[in-house]
């Protein structure tokens, strides 16, 4: 039978609970917005949760044990053309897609312009996030690089990769004010998300990049300075404010940077995943961590879970994505650690341990990630 409501609501509250299923999560929240007051989303996912289980039972049962397809009343995945419950506005995105070229080291969108803001489907309570391209709000470019932004959201130590300078820097940002997203609720700034678009699956680059992030980055600055023309596009970060978490707001930055592929042309967005829980197992690796699955087959990981839920595929393990490298000084500033020994050193946020080496003077960081693949 086609998919049901009640999985569609599963799998829209991923981000609202840890470990519990999306209806006693919402069992749960409705009761406390019943006493208390709170998001009015939650009171309607909560009826259509409660409606979805019973026709999810009619379904499979039948009124005499047969088979029987779900009422039309039902959300269903096709009503949502992203996999999730986001709408572009504007045209169809088919009918302005452009592919970019490079003309002498500049990226060129002939895409016609038109708004990324999205909103939720008919039928479903308003979201306060909208999203758009730095391109259309250039004047957010301070906000979305202020401190709020920065060590409150990542380590210290992961503002230091030096191959980062080669897209945040301004000239090469500049490249791509077409791939970077704002997403803001009511009037203050929450999220943003980065993506590079770069040349694929040509002599050399048949697979993506065992150097994940960093690699990715390269590439496509070479492609830039080559003018080689781009022919997908990779995520590099979507990160939300603390206030702004356990909302469901990431996976809306997800929905939208694919989106916003699309609409540049794209037919792939691949994402070099870090997984937002392996920090609190340094020392497993990352096969191991991803040979654990969920009962129901699902990473997990949150936010792999995420990117699955909404399409994604698993790829492959980049198990260098990125590397930080600084003197023992340096790592001591930037995680407040004393090391008294050379060896390997789990530090708060890091998916692997460091190499310290006080003989040599020197830390290094390789950070392993996931590589994922949506076809947008």
């Amino acid at each position: 039978m086609d998919i049901s409501g009640l999985d569609l609501v599963e799998r829209s509250l991923d981000e609202f609970g840890d470990g519990k299923s999306g209806i006693e999560l919402l069992r749960e929240r409705g009761k406390l917005q019943a006493v208390h007051g709170g998001d009015d989303r939650l009171a309607m996912l909560l009826q259509v949760a409660e409606g979805a289980r019973q026709h999810h039972v009619d379904a499979a049962l039948g009124p005499h044990g047969s088979s029987l397809s779900v009422s039309r009343s039902v959300p269903r995945r096709e009503d949502y053309p992203y996999g999730g419950n986001l709408q572009a506005m504007g045209p169809p995105l088919a009918s302005v897609r452009t592919t970019p070229t490079i003309k002498n080291g500049v990226l060129i969108d002939s895409t016609p312009p038109r708004s990324t803001c999205f909103k939720f489907a008919e039928g479903w309570p308003a979201m306060p996030l909208q999203v758009f391209t730095l391109r259309e709000r250039p004047d957010l470019r301070p906000v979305i690089f202020s401190d709020n932004f920065g060590p409150s959201i990542w380590p210290e130590y992961m503002l230091h990769d030096e191959v980062a300078r080669l897209y945040f820097s301004p000239p090469f940002l500049d490249q791509y004010l077409d791939f970077v997203l704002i997403g803001i609720d009511g009037d203050e700034v929450v999220a943003r998300g980065f993506s590079v678009p770069f040349a694929f699956n040509f002599p050399g680059r048949e697979e993506l990049p065992d150097g994940g992030w960093d690699e990715v980055i390269r590439w496509a600055h070479e492609d830039l300075h080559v003018h080689r023309n781009p022919t997908a596009v990779s995520a590099l970060e979507i990160s939300l404010l603390p206030q702004a978490r356990s909302r469901g707001h990431s996976r809306w930055m997800l929905e939208a940077m694919k989106a916003n592929t699309r609409t540049r042309g794209f037919a792939d967005l691949f994402a070099p995943v870090r997984p937002s829980e392996k920090h609190l197992q340094p020392f497993k690796s990352m096969r191991e961590y991803l040979d654990e699955p969920r009962a129901d087959g699902l990473p997990h990981d949150a936010w792999l879970r995420t990117h699955v839920r909404v399409g994604g595929r698993i790829v492959k393990i980049a198990p260098y994505a990125m590397t930080i490298v600084g003197s023992v000084g340096q790592w001591s500033k930037w995680t407040g650690m004393t090391f008294e020994k050379s060896g390997f050193v789990a530090v708060a946020g890091a998916l692997s341990p460091i190499c310290i080496s006080l003989e040599q003077n020197f830390g290094v960081y390789v950070e392993p990630g996931v590589w994922v693949h949506h076809v947008v």
